[in-house]
């Protein structure tokens, strides 16, 4: 599989920042790469988790109460994300 443009930040959340969304800010930093697609989709879907899962947080009762179904929802999450083969084969 042919690899895209992206940048690597060692100061940015998860390294990698799309072409499109560098600012000059995180440009300082920021050196061009390149970098299979398939983990910069991912990159990209696990931000928007990070984003879900502080709403979640936020918007939930005491940490004793949810703390478990919180960790449910991250981990299924987290799972869709990095579905491979090899995980399937694990779970049996």
């Amino acid at each position: 599989m042919a690899k895209v443009k992206a940048f690597f930040n060692r100061r940015h959340p998860l390294y990698y920042i799309l072409p499109e969304e560098m600012s000059d800010s995180l440009g300082f930093d920021a050196y061009p790469v390149e970098v299979d697609p398939v983990v910069l989709r991912n990159i990209a879907a696990m931000r928007t988790l990070l984003l879900v899962m502080k709403d979640l947080i936020d918007n939930s009762g005491a940490p004793e109460d949810s703390a478990q179904s919180e960790s449910d929802f991250f981990a299924d999450e987290v799972r869709k994300i990095f579905k491979t083969v090899k995980q399937d084969n694990l779970r049996g």
